[in-house]
């Protein structure tokens, strides 16, 4: 039940009603991440903090939902290339820093700009995972979708003429999931 209550809790209006824009400050970000997913109650949301090695060091956090989100894609496909970079002399404060970790540093085919609290929301609830950097007003909403697509089924073993005919088969992180999926 306190599952359940938890995964509805991140779609009220009081959470979808963010149209507030991104903070330049990590921690007022992940403050408002937290207050929209009701953290550390709900335990699906990831937040990461990352340092990408660059000339300074440029601090930044990456968000997702667990189970919407592939953690393989996250790790080959976001973090590994940001903590990784070749080219830690470069300087991205300077420069246009999204425009330049979405063209040079990250592999993935869909990547965009973002720049409210309700198109991040709408990305984590899909599946993507989204970048937060120190002192910018944009994030990158990435995509790393990687739920079950399996629908939730009639239950093969314990028929029931009255009642749900809704079955979930999976562990409980794919079972929410799926869940997640039909509310969104």
């Amino acid at each position: 039940q306190s599952e359940i209550s938890t995964i509805v809790l991140s779609y009220t209006s009081k959470g979808m009603n963010r149209e507030c824009s991104i903070n330049t400050s990590l921690e007022e970000n992940k403050k408002i991440i937290e207050d929209i997913y009701q953290l550390p109650l709900n335990k699906d949301v990831v937040i990461r903090n990352l340092i990408i090695p660059a000339n300074p060091p440029v601090k930044a956090m990456l968000a997702f939902m667990d189970g919407l989100a592939d953690k393989k894609i996250v790790n080959m496909t976001v973090l590994q290339p940001l903590m990784l970079m070749r080219n830690s002399q470069e300087e991205l404060y300077h420069a246009d820093l999204v425009s330049i970790i979405i063209e040079e540093c990250l592999p993935s085919g869909q990547a965009s700009r973002i720049e409210s609290f309700k198109e991040i929301q709408q990305s984590i609830n899909t599946g993507d995972a989204v970048l937060f950097f120190e002192g910018s007003k944009e994030a990158i909403s990435i995509e790393t979708k990687g739920f079950e697509h399996r629908g939730v089924d009639r239950p093969a073993t314990e028929q029931s003429v009255r009642g749900s005919q809704n079955a979930f088969s999976e562990v409980l992180r794919v079972n929410t999931s799926l869940i997640r999926s039909m509310i969104h």
